[in-house]
């Protein structure tokens, strides 16, 4: 049982719930959810590999490894201090993000919900804390949504590169900027990649894997190697594709009557990551869900102050089923056995200075 993952999720939603000061309470929730993650050890599937690694490679041996090279730089910017210096240097990065896009983007009444939704999700807490390199370039493209909201392409694109220096795939975010331009409350374009979306998890799942595995073997060979074509079995059973078949209704509809160009770029990332969600059964579809989990984290929250002014009873009971999803997903992934989900600090290392 992972009891630590339940009493994170717990004091950090809790805390900027009650406070009345709904910013200081963002600021202590991220602060402690830094300390969870700068003092981890051995947590995550990654973790010894990303270890190891570290201290067997030099710069030209990451290079010829296939890592990118903003991770070899860093790694070997870091190397005299040690893997754990690395780990501390990452969850600030990625926490400092994390709070200014929530600062940023979220009503400050939902600091709470956007916080339990991001730690009881497996995919965004756990799978982020073990794809190092991913989680640094998902913090990237976080820092420059602000250029991208401004409409500053030079910059935009500038951050987009430097995001993917630590992992490839954060070059998709690229076909965002186009997204500025375009009236996304349009009913025509909602209703049309409403029905492509429905395609996609229906008569086109297969079909779509296949090109995602495709351009996966062709431009992300490593990936392949590393992670193989794992089966993954799609959680929640009838009950948990109900329940995205809801959220996908949800988003489509507030994103007709959302004005902010950021926030319905936020509704369409979270439609893509139902997709994802619904249809993932390969460890290449799997790495996306880091991306899209967290845009549909911060659309929930949008979608219950739409729904407030329409409806207190609609609102109680999405509410309702907002809460269940994500007590539910925290209990059943801290009820898992395996050894890489159990939490331990650096303290209990007896090799916190010796390279493995």
């Amino acid at each position: 049982m992972l009891y630590p993952l339940l009493i994170l999720n717990l004091i950090c939603t809790v805390i900027p719930l009650s406070l009345q000061d709904k910013k200081k309470g963002l600021l202590i929730s991220i602060s402690i959810l830094f300390l969870f993650l700068a003092l981890r050890y051995n947590f995550g599937n990654d973790y010894p590999a990303y270890y190891r690694m570290f201290y067997s490679h030099n710069l030209s041996g990451f290079l010829d490894a296939k890592i990118e090279y903003g991770y070899a730089l860093l790694c070997t910017i870091f190397k005299p201090l040690g893997f754990f210096s690395l780990i501390i240097f990452w969850s600030a990065f990625y926490c400092l993000a994390l709070y200014k896009t929530i600062r940023r983007y979220i009503p400050p009444q939902y600091y709470w919900l956007v916080i339990m939704s991001i730690i009881s999700n497996a995919d965004l807490v756990f799978f982020g804390a073990s794809a190092i390199r991913q989680t640094l370039a998902f913090s990237c493209i976080l820092f420059i949504l602000p250029y991208l909201e401004a409409k500053k392409p030079i910059h935009y694109a500038l951050g987009i590169v430097i995001a993917s220096l630590f992992h490839q795939s954060a070059l998709m975010f690229i076909a965002l900027y186009p997204l500025m331009y375009l009236k996304l409350q349009n009913k025509t374009f909602i209703i049309i990649f409403g029905l492509i979306v429905l395609a996609f998890i229906t008569i086109l799942k297969s079909q779509f894997e296949s090109i995602v595995n495709l351009i996966t073997a062709s431009y992300f060979e490593k990936y392949i190697d590393r992670y193989g074509d794992s089966e993954q079995v799609i959680e929640g059973g009838l009950a948990g594709t109900i329940i995205r078949m809801i959220f996908l209704f949800l988003f489509l509809w507030s994103m007709k009557f959302e004005t902010n160009k950021i926030k319905s770029i936020f509704f369409i990332l979270a439609v893509i990551g139902i997709v994802i969600f619904t249809m993932r059964n390969s460890a290449s579809l799997q790495r996306f869900t880091l991306y899209f989990g967290y845009m549909m984290a911060f659309s929930f929250s949008y979608v219950l102050e739409f729904i407030k002014k329409k409806s207190h009873i609609f609102y109680i009971l999405v509410m309702t089923i907002l809460l269940a999803w994500n007590i539910n997903m925290a209990i059943t992934f801290a009820s898992q056995p395996e050894s890489s989900f159990e939490y331990i600090t650096i303290f209990e290392s007896d090799k916190i200075y010796i390279p493995l």
